[in-house]
């Protein structure tokens, strides 16, 4: 036996600090005679015998014992009991309660093994007199372990006429070393309901709310009110005071606290209930009068059971949304929280066990929200059944409109981003836990509804989009919540065959543009897997801006229409399943796929502003000669060209070349070009046969160079790539192309007196590493190379702010092209560097002209062993 310290009415303390259960279990169902008894325990295999009649796994009322991790076991003063195998009893009257709560505190001495899941063996029997009124029923616990010790809960249903509680507690088989604390913490409940009411400064509206607490029909010894004041006082105390004088077979408690909160003055009420169920009420709400005898009527203790809610609006009572969600869940047999998804995280019109209020504490560091938040977390954690009282009752919650209620509050970025991402975090920890897979996608569904907030105030203030992004890449949600806020914020599509992840410059180029744009997209882009690696994080780039990805599964070709026509049908069936109307779209090509894509959804929606990019002359290659796969000229009536034919009639519709359409179809129906060099501007025009559409081409164009990325894509990945600081340390990434190499740096390599060389070590990265190891020709300068297999992007920015000088060589297009129209890509990295770079180009080309107007920079030129050598002993001498 205990002793028990009776410190409140309905409640034994001795020891005065617990923590929170973070949990629920297994149900077995245990019947006795008319009563029934239920325990929650976690990964319990063992099945009481069905002839035994102990066991119904129909019936869904339970009492639940369940073990969890203490965070705080400074009980002072307990006593350690250390269990054995002999029982270590507790026993106590249970009076004429309901349902008992049962906390079990265990030694934070307790020495547990991971691998083991039982600890325990709970017994009870409850005694009418001296008199068992069952068979004394066994209950095995398993607990989670934690080095700070665990405690266990049982939740008991008091059988009819039980006077007295028996409860043993011995330790599993051989185990060693269990001690609970010799202290327990015990909740009694009557039967009925409490009622909470958090008010604060609310004398101008109890009045209405206490009148309808007096119209109500269930008998006023099942239930009572608990009134929480919180904050700043006004009237409402002495309205309360005389309301009880009037009414006094009310059972009506006041608590008064300083704190301001409704969610604090919740959590008092909830505290100080007495009853076995529970239901809400604010200050200005009210009840019809048979609200709480027919939610008490429905009641049970593993049900949720809700009524209508009415608006109460200039005397008026209206229908609603939510009632209408409400309506028409009850005309299911079986409910699902999806069916009443806003009705079940809001507090009004619903009745709970005061078990699940108790073990299910409103946030008190939300600043709204936190109703969401508790509902979440008591349907995720509990999965309740649902049940809604007919309508036909007419019973149902009546809600007063108010102009400054939390659901009407103006927006601004505090309330309407940072108090929601507050909540979505909340949120989110639920989705970390095992719990079925209905109720994540119920919690998901907060998540959206939460996260809906945000979207709205961002497309009326997209001012405060980065200070959003700044504040969300704060946290690390289990649910990808940025990535579905700006999707669902974006109204700008990008078309980009080429896309990260997978390797290929010309999609990194795009992601580039769209982090730099700093503007929020969706992106189509095609399944590159079988043509091109992958590399996860070049994700990272423009994710920042980056909502939907529609990744196409077609035909993956360069130049074969039929693959191209597949990708085009299914792009536009994909962004027709999207349902968004875009405001813009964004094609970048040099795979054409992107341009005629995109030329089909202007066609069908001539409203969307088409900005189309030619990364490179497409039409021409760079030997200077057309290429020539046809497409289906047939396909063209999708993008009306006879219409355009009439506007433009120099137009060769008999050109079968699908890059000749590749350049013609962006340049007749795009609203905006993008030429990345001037030079490529010059050189596209120059091979147009039509002024008038030179002349369109040229009214619309822009030119953007590639954009450099900020310095903090540089430090994403620090590599431990060995550099010998006494050597001058040269790097070139990348491939080797007919018209691009390095053999002015290998020629200019070999010219150094080899004392001197010996200070260069040529670092070369590189996916054609075998073909340079087996170059013989390189064996004279082979101790200066170091031959490194290709690294991903973003290792490559930064290794790049490691070496002394970066290389960059442009396209050698004399005597093939009227002017140079390649810049290469590398050029906009290697300045991000912030290093010294060595660019050997062609002379007047775009690249040329940008080194000249760089601080640090070495200029040499394609072919010309004077100026190379003149760079590589500059080098030398610093």
């Amino acid at each position: 036996m205990i002793e028990l310290k009776t410190e409140k009415a309905n409640k034994y303390y001795i020891a005065k600090e617990y923590s929170k259960a973070l949990a629920i279990y297994k149900e077995l169902a245990f019947e006795i005679g008319d009563e029934f008894f239920f325990a929650n325990i976690n990964a319990c295999e063992r099945k009481i015998n069905a002839a035994d009649g102990f066991f119904d796994e129909g019936d869904k009322r339970f009492i639940s014992s369940k073990f969890f991790g203490v965070f705080d076991t400074s009980f002072d003063g307990n006593k350690v009991i250390n269990l054995s195998n002999s029982e270590t009893y507790f026993e106590f009257e249970v009076g004429n309660y309901s349902e008992i709560n049962i906390r079990i505190n265990f030694s934070k001495d307790n020495n547990f093994s991971n691998a083991l899941s039982k600890s325990i063996i709970v017994y009870y029997e409850f005694y009418e007199n001296n008199t068992p009124l069952h068979k004394k029923m066994e209950a095995f616990n398993y607990l989670s372990f934690q080095k700070e010790g665990n405690y266990g809960f049982l939740r008991l249903l008091v059988p009819k006429n039980a006077k007295s509680l028996r409860l043993g507690i011995r330790k599993w088989g051989g185990i060693e070393g269990v001690s609970i604390l010799n202290s327990l913490f015990i909740d009694f409940l009557k039967p009925g309901v409490s009622v909470v009411i958090p008010t604060y400064k609310g004398e101008a509206f109890i009045g209405d709310c206490l009148s309808s607490l007096k119209r109500q029909t269930l008998d006023r010894s099942k239930w009572e009110a608990v009134v929480v004041i919180n904050g700043e006082k006004d009237g409402t105390h002495n309205l309360i005071n005389e309301f009880i004088k009037s009414n006094n077979d009310i059972n009506l408690n006041i608590l008064s606290i300083n704190e301001s909160g409704a969610g604090i003055a919740r959590n008092k009420g909830i505290e100080e209930s007495k009853h076995q169920y529970l239901t809400f009420l604010d200050d200005d709400d009210q009840f019809s009068d048979n609200y709480l005898e027919e939610l008490f009527e429905n009641s049970d203790v593993n049900r949720i059971a809700l009524t209508q809610i009415l608006d109460l609006k200039q005397g008026n009572l209206c229908d609603n949304p939510i009632n209408a969600q409400i309506k028409k869940a009850a005309l299911k047999k079986n409910i699902v929280a999806h069916d009443v998804s806003s009705a079940i995280t809001m507090n009004a019109s619903k009745l709970i066990p005061t078990f699940y209020a108790k073990e299910t504490k409103f946030n008190e560091n939300l600043r709204s929200g936190e109703d969401v938040d508790y509902w979440s977390r008591l349907i995720a954690n509990f999965q309740p059944h649902l049940y809604v009282i007919p309508v036909t009752q007419g019973a149902y919650y009546i809600r007063l409109v108010r102009d400054n209620s939390v659901s009407r509050r103006s927006p601004s970025y505090d309330f309407s981003i940072r108090q929601r991402l507050d909540v979505i975090k909340c949120l989110d920890e639920i989705l970390a836990k095992k719990i079925p897979e209905e109720y994540k996608v119920f919690v998901i569904s907060k998540i959206k509804s939460q996260s809906s907030f945000i979207i709205n105030f961002l497309k009326i203030n997209p001012n405060y989009y980065s200070e959003f992004i700044s504040d969300i890449n704060k946290e690390n949600f289990y649910f990808d919540c940025k990535n579905y806020i700006i999707g669902e914020y974006s109204e700008n599509l990008v078309i980009s065959y080429c896309f990260t992840p997978y390797i290929d410059t010309s999609g990194v180029v795009m992601a580039k543009r769209i982090q730099k744009s700093e503007r929020a997209v969706d992106v189509v882009y095609a399944d590159m897997g079988k043509v091109r690696p992958m590399d996860d994080k070049l994700s990272l780039i423009g994710s920042d801006f980056i909502g939907r990805k529609y990744e196409i599964k077609s035909p993956v070709s360069f130049s074969n229409w039929k693959a191209i026509d597949a990708f085009c049908t299914e792009a536009l069936k994909r962004i027709k399943q999207n349902g968004k109307k875009y405001k813009s779209v964004y094609s970048r090509a040099m795979w054409p796929a992107s341009h005629f894509s995109a030329a089909v959804l202007k066609a069908k929606n001539n409203s969307i502003k088409w900005v189309a990019e030619f990364s490179d002359p497409i039409y021409v290659d760079v030997k200077g000669e057309k290429r020539l796969s046809e497409l289906d000229l047939k396909w063209l009536d999708e993008v009306g060209i006879y219409e355009l034919k009439k506007k433009f009639p120099d137009i060769d519709l008999d050109n079968k070349s699908l890059f000749y359409w590749c350049e013609i179809l962006p340049y007749l129906m795009a609203d905006e070009i993008i030429f990345t060099n001037e030079n490529q501007m010059t050189y596209m025009m120059s091979y147009l046969d039509s002024q008038a559409i030179r002349e369109l081409v040229q009214a619309k164009a822009k030119v953007s160079h590639h954009p450099t990325l900020d310095e903090s894509f540089y430090n994403v990945i620090d590599s431990n790539y060995h550099l010998d600081d006494e050597k001058i340390n040269i790097a070139y990434f990348g491939s080797f192309y007919e018209t691009r190499g390095l053999g002015d740096v290998l020629k200019a390599l070999r010219m150094v007196p080899k004392n001197n060389r010996s200070k260069i070590k040529l670092h070369v990265f590189t996916q054609q590493k075998e073909m340079i190891d087996n170059d013989i020709g390189l064996k004279d300068i082979i101790e200066n190379l170091v031959v490194n297999d290709y690294v991903g992007y973003l290792e490559f920015l930064g290794l790049s702010k490691k070496f002394d000088v970066l290389v960059v060589n442009d396209a050698s297009t004399a005597g093939v092209k009227i002017v140079n129209p390649y810049l290469p890509s590398k050029l906009s990295d290697y300045i991000g560097s912030k290093n010294y770079i060595w660019a050997i180009c062609e002379k007047n080309s775009v690249m040329h002209q940008r080194c000249q107007d760089l601080d640090k920079k070495y200029i040499s030129y394609l072919g010309d062993e004077y100026s190379n050598n003149e760079v590589i002993n500059r080098i030398l001498n610093g």
